[in-house]
Parts: structure tokens; C-alpha cells; sequence
């Protein structure tokens, strides 16, 4: 290939009408884009859900002992850094906490009182806390 030719078959490839096409075809695509973006929402709590929860045997739960942490990075929009707060339990051990009345509902999450550690993760005792208040 002659760099000589180079220039007439970028002029062959990119004809003002290919360049039209190809514009065209990518602001429809974009305005698909957006029309579907504004359709998208997040995933909101709604009791009817928790067959959904069986299926997957798996609820995401919040250790109490970081409520704080989470509720203050929540209030800052820190949106992404709120994920490495959620820890998955099993179905069956949430409705088992629920009815010991160790799992509490707030704004969409669910909180659980329940020992937990950075190394040990989750140890389903009651977080001492609430043991000496009763």
C-alpha cells in the first residue's frame, strides 16, 4: 500500500453520505439511550417482594453496629461505598432473626442486631448492646 493512495480511500470510506448514515444512526441511538435512562428506577422495597428473597435465598442485611456509618455516607451521597456495607444471609436465618425480633426495617434497609466483626463477619448472638438493655 502506497501512502499516496491512502488519502483517496479514506475519501472513498468516509463519503459525506456514510458520514451522514453513521450520524444519524448514532443520535438515534442516544435518544434511545436517554428515553430508556429516564425509564430506569432503583429497586424500591415493597413487602410483596419477599418471594422474591426465597428464591434467591439470599436477603442483604446491614450490621447495626454500622448504622452509623452507613446512615452518615448515605446523607453524604456516597452511593457506591454503601454496598460494602450489605452482608448476605440466608432466607430461612432472616425470617428466623425477624421473628426474634432482631431485624428492623428502615428507609428500604434492613438493619440486623446482631454481633458482628470485621474478621468474623456475622455471628447471629445478639449484639451485646441490646442484651444489657433488657
Amino acid at each position: 500500500l502506497y501512502e499516496s493512495m491512502i488519502q483517496s480511500l479514506m475519501d472513498a470510506v468516509y463519503t459525506k453520505e456514510s458520514l451522514q448514515s453513521w450520524t444519524e444512526e448514532f443520535e438515534g441511538a442516544r435518544r434511545l439511550l436517554l428515553e430508556s435512562y429516564e425509564l430506569l428506577t432503583p429497586m424500591v422495597y415493597d413487602p410483596n417482594f419477599d418471594f422474591l428473597y426465597q428464591m434467591i435465598d439470599s436477603v442483604e442485611v446491614i450490621p447495626y453496629q454500622l448504622k452509623k456509618e452507613f446512615m452518615k455516607k448515605m446523607f453524604e451521597g456516597r452511593v457506591m461505598e454503601l454496598m460494602g456495607y450489605y452482608v448476605p444471609i440466608s432466607y430461612r436465618r432472616f425470617c428466623a432473626l425477624k421473628k426474634d425480633d432482631l431485624i428492623h426495617l428502615y428507609d428500604d434497609t434492613y438493619f440486623v442486631e446482631t454481633e458482628y466483626s470485621q474478621t468474623m463477619g456475622l455471628t447471629f448472638e445478639r449484639h451485646e448492646y441490646y442484651s444489657n438493655i433488657i
